[in-house]
């Protein structure tokens, strides 16, 4: 049989979710490719001494192989334990170590390699700051604005009319792309999922453009709000204190604008806290040091599992898989990332003892924010120097040797094109520019993830992943 260990990405996670996904997906794939219908079956196993879960699969691709799917599960280690301010600060940080380098230098098979740092990217990060800046400003004043109302001193209530006015231009634009939002995932649900070919649910340009106009046109109001606000605290306290819209001076219509940016403000915030909570919790040791602890948990429960898997053996002491593969989704890809790294680590210092190296086929990534975490976050250190870069490396053999790239081992690369996905894109950052082998990644687009920003999560249920994913098989 083929081993499967799958990582799951960023987000509330419940236990065996990823298990079912990936097994639907590969029964999916297979209905597509042959026609058949395959039934994933649960079962229960002792390898060691620990008993392990996992979904079985008979019968998957051209040698109807049987695989079996094992979940490496660490939402628990990290639910709770990031707030707000660690989330912006992690991103504010990581934004201006990072985002005003023309070029960056990165330990690659043996050397410290350059790369550049197009100008949209460096442009994206600078937005991005902005768009932070901007938030904060406009949740800082959002109570005080909306308690002011209620004061009889008419010298600042008027005060409180300018500034929901400074409210309404991200609030209009925010709705527009909900409501684009809410259509285009419409019109991707007539398409039939379950037995489609990749390239079949596809939703028309002229939609997706108008999302990506509206994301834009949303991120420019948070900030000229943001703008507004300030103008309009200035105005009050130096100029003239009459509203400048006395239309929203109505009760009712003050109280419709703040629900709704308030609620809004809620979402962003659960959003920021959830996901890209996770990823500062796992990538960003520099300034959030307090979690080492989750790091290490989630490390040494991802590496408990692929030791089992890898040294899985028979009856008679052979081992069981001669294919494995690992499979990640998001943050879940820059973990599998690091999983096998360590697999790959320890068999050789072991000299071998696993065949680590022989038996692992294939890494799949998908929606993967590799790059950016390599870019961004994990070497950004203003001490950063070739020796310190190069002992980086020694934990990363994927990166360190070619020899840990055989020309039987796939890194497969699944991701949005068109920037639909503003998390996960092409890896770029694994390879030296020009050279020749190791086997490279190979990044490929998913022609079904064309939904801006919701194209992060649509590869589970688009068939790319899935074809890729029995093909390696």
């Amino acid at each position: 049989p083929v081993a499967l260990i799958v990582m799951h990405g960023m987000g509330q996670q419940i236990e065996f979710q990823t298990l079912d996904q990936v097994a639907q997906g590969l029964a999916r794939a297979e209905t597509i490719a042959t026609g058949r219908a395959l039934e994933p079956e649960a079962n229960v196993v002792m390898i060691g001494d620990q008993i392990v879960r996992r979904v079985e699969i008979k019968g998957v691709g051209d040698e109807e192989r049987e695989v079996h799917v094992y979940e490496a599960w660490w939402a628990p280690f990290t639910e709770g334990r990031v707030g707000l301010k660690d989330v912006t600060s992690f991103l504010w940080r990581a934004g201006i170590r990072g985002g005003f380098a023309r070029r960056w230098e990165r330990w690659i098979f043996g050397g410290m390699v350059p790369f550049n740092v197009p100008n949209l990217s460096r442009f994206g990060i600078v937005v991005t700051l902005a768009t932070l800046a901007a938030m904060f400003v406009i949740n800082a004043t959002m109570a005080p604005a909306f308690l002011t109302r209620f004061l009889r001193d008419e010298s600042v209530r008027p005060l409180a009319a300018d500034l929901t006015v400074a409210a309404t231009p991200p609030l209009a634009a925010a709705v527009l792309f909900v409501l684009l939002y809410f259509i285009a995932e419409w019109v991707r649900g007539l398409e039939g999922r379950r037995s489609a070919p990749p390239g079949a649910l596809a939703i028309p340009s002229i939609l997706t453009n108008a999302m990506r106009i509206a994301f834009l046109v949303l991120v420019v109001a948070i900030i000229a709000g943001a703008g507004l606000i300030v103008w309009f605290a200035w105005r009050h306290f130096t100029g003239d204190p009459r509203a400048l819209y006395p239309f929203f001076e109505r009760p009712w219509v003050m109280g419709l604008i703040w629900a709704a940016v308030l609620g809004s403000s809620w979402k962003a915030r659960r959003f920021l806290i959830e996901y890209v909570g996770d990823v500062a919790a796992y990538v960003y040791p520099y300034h959030l040091d307090r979690f080492h602890e989750i790091r290490a948990r989630i490390k040494d429960e991802t590496n408990r599992i692929a030791r089992l898997v890898y040294g899985a053996a028979d009856s008679d002491g052979s081992l069981l898989y001669d294919r494995v593969g690992l499979v990640g989704h998001s943050l879940g890809s820059v973990i599998a990332y690091d999983t096998l790294n360590r697999v790959l680590l320890e068999d050789n210092l072991r000299k071998g003892a696993l065949d680590a190296l022989g038996r692992t086929r294939f890494l799949l990534t998908f929606a993967s924010p590799l790059d950016k975490t390599a870019f961004l976050f994990r070497n950004q250190s203003r001490e950063t120097t070739a020796v310190r870069e190069a002992l980086a490396a020694t934990a990363q053999p994927l990166i360190r040797d070619a020899a840990f790239r055989p020309p039987h081992f796939e890194w497969i690369n699944v991701y949005a094109p068109g920037h639909n996905d503003i998390i996960g894109d092409e890896l770029d950052f694994y390879d030296a520019p020009g050279a020749p082998p190791p086997p490279r990644v190979v990044n490929v687009p998913d022609p079904d993830a064309n939904v801006p920003l919701a194209a992060h999560v649509h590869h589970w249920s688009n068939p790319t992943v899935w074809m890729r994913l029995r093909s390696a098989i």
